[in-house]
C-alpha cells in the first residue's frame, strides 16, 4: 500500500512569496493545497479561492482538506497602503489569523502552523511606538497567534523575516530598482531612483531561502516557537544601489530625502539554524536573479 502524502495548506499562493512558497513543497513530499483570493487558473496546482475574513470559507477548505501543516502568508502587506487603509489592513491581518486559527482549533487541533510575521513589527515590552498601522497588525497578529498557542495548546509557530527579495512580482525597493535599470538600457538612458530613507540599514534575504525555512520549521520537531529569519548582514540603501551599479552600465541618479539613520531589526537566527538552515543565495547573485525576472516581462 502506497503511503499517501502529508498535505500542506498555503494560504496567499498566489502572492510574491506564495509563488515560491507552492513551487518549493510540490517539489517536496508534501501534497500542496492552495488558498487565494484570486484564481490561478495557469497554475500547475489547483487554488481554492478563499477570503480568510469570511470564516464560513476558510472552515470549509481545512474540514475538506485537513492539513497536517498550514503555512499561512495571506494577508495585508502594504506598508505605506495601511495609512488609507487602517481597517482592511487590520481585518486582513488580525482577524483573517483569527479565522484560520480558530478553524484549524476547531477541525485540525493537532496541525503544525507557522504564521508570517514581519521585521516591521514592533516589540510591546520595549515601550515603543508602532510606526504604521501595518506594523500594529503585524504585531498584534504575533500576539494572538501566541496566545492561541498559550490557551489551546495548539502547535503554532511564528517566523518573523527580514526584507524579502527575489525574482516575481513584488512591490519592494529591489524589484523597483530592477525594473527601472531594465527599462532604462532599453531606451539607453539614466537609472532615475528615489530614496526615502537613504542610510537607513536593512538586512535582506533571498525569498527562496526564507520558504525553505519556512518548511523546515513545519516539518522539525523544535524547542523554539519563534524564529527570525534573514542574512545577518545589514546594508544601507545606498550601499544596495551600489549592488546594482555593478550590474548595470547604466548610470544610477538618486535623489533622496534628508533622514536620520536607523538601524536594522536585531535578529536572532540561531534557532533557525539549529534546524540546519543555512543561506543559498548571495545578494548580489538575488540582485542578477531579479533583473533577469525583469529583462523576461518587460517589453
Amino acid at each position: 500500500m502506497p503511503v499517501s502524502k502529508k498535505r500542506i495548506l498555503i494560504t496567499g499562493a498566489s502572492g510574491f512569496t506564495g509563488v515560491h512558497a507552492v513551487r518549493l513543497a510540490n517539489q517536496s513530499e508534501l501534497k500542496v493545497i492552495c488558498t487565494s483570493r484570486s484564481t490561478q487558473p495557469s497554475s500547475p496546482i489547483p487554488f481554492k479561492q478563499c477570503d480568510l475574513t469570511d470564516y464560513a470559507q476558510i472552515e470549509r477548505i481545512i474540514k475538506i482538506a485537513k492539513p497536517h501543516y498550514i503555512l499561512h502568508l495571506a494577508g495585508f502587506n502594504n506598508a505605506r497602503r495601511s495609512w488609507e487603509t487602517p481597517h482592511s489592513c487590520l481585518e486582513n491581518n488580525i482577524f483573517g489569523t483569527l479565522n484560520l486559527l480558530e478553524a484549524a482549533r476547531l477541525h485540525i487541533p493537532k496541525s503544525k502552523i507557522l504564521i508570517i510575521g514581519s521585521a516591521l513589527q514592533y516589540s510591546l515590552c520595549s515601550g515603543e511606538k508602532p510606526p504604521h498601522p501595518y506594523s500594529f497588525s503585524k504585531t498584534l497578529q504575533t500576539l494572538l497567534s501566541k496566545e492561541w498557542k498559550h490557551f489551546y495548546d495548539m502547535n503554532i509557530a511564528v517566523a518573523k523575516p527580514s526584507n524579502l527579495i527575489g525574482p516575481g512580482h513584488s512591490q519592494g525597493i529591489c524589484s523597483k530598482v530592477a525594473k527601472e535599470i531594465v527599462i532604462a538600457e532599453k531606451n539607453n538612458g539614466p537609472v532615475r531612483v528615489h530614496l526615502n530613507n537613504s542610510l537607513s540599514e536593512c538586512d535582506f534575504v533571498d525569498v527562496r531561502d526564507a520558504v525553505k525555512a519556512y518548511l523546515l520549521i513545519l516539518m522539525s520537531e523544535s524547542e523554539f516557537d519563534h524564529f527570525d529569519i534573514g542574512s545577518g548582514q545589514s546594508r544601507t540603501l545606498e550601499n544596495l544601489m551600489d549592488n546594482f551599479q555593478i550590474l548595470t552600465t547604466q548610470p544610477i541618479r538618486i535623489t533622496k530625502d534628508h533622514s536620520l539613520a536607523t538601524h536594522p531589526v536585531d535578529l536572532d537566527l540561531q534557532p533557525v539554524r539549529s534546524l540546519g538552515w543555512k543561506r543559498e543565495y548571495k545578494l548580489q547573485s538575488t540582485l542578477n536573479d531579479i533583473l533577469s525576472f525583469y529583462k523576461s516581462i518587460v517589453q
